[in-house]
């Protein structure tokens, strides 16, 4: 297993501030000149990181362009302390929606456990299974907390390329 990534927890008011969202929970993306590239687990934990904060688990979607530029981020669900229900479908109708090459999906542990849950392997399972269907590639799952991330993919907690063949 691969060392976790580590951040130091931000605790004055405004470090806690979220970035601005719309009444869709929908981040706000810069033009198409200086969208970031997420080509990489760190890139896109410095993209998401603000999630870690959340006091409430929290599920994101991130759709990608063909180079992995961010063409949208969206909440997709806010559940409780220690869960979050949420469904493929509504993941890809976002990715649908915005016209995704590929997608990238986050949650928090508001706990601070870096590893991934029963339920968020099932889940990332189910995810992968309806991106084949979808032709739309799952690129990685992180796993967020005020203590780093954990990349699905990176750590190989699942196997994507089997997965979405």
């Amino acid at each position: 297993m691969k060392p976790i990534k580590s951040m130091k927890c931000e605790t004055n008011l405004a470090a806690r501030q979220r970035p601005e969202t719309n009444k869709a929970n929908t981040l706000s993306v810069a033009p198409e000149r200086s969208k970031p590239e997420l080509d990489t687990a760190e890139r896109a934990f410095q993209h998401l990181k603000h999630l870690a904060q959340a006091e409430t688990e929290e599920v994101w979607a991130v759709a990608l362009g063909p180079q992995k530029s961010v063409l949208g981020s969206k909440m997709i669900f806010r559940g409780t302390v220690d869960s979050c229900l949420v469904h493929p479908r509504d993941i890809f109708r976002f990715a649908c929606l915005t016209n995704a090459s590929s997608i990238l999906i986050a949650h928090n542990h508001p706990s601070g456990e870096l590893g991934p849950s029963y339920e968020d392997l099932r889940f990332t399972h189910q995810l992968l299974h309806a991106s084949r269907v979808m032709e739309i590639p799952v690129v990685d799952h992180l796993i967020l907390t005020c203590h780093g991330y954990t990349s699905l993919r990176s750590e190989s907690w699942v196997d994507f390329a089997s997965e979405a063949e």
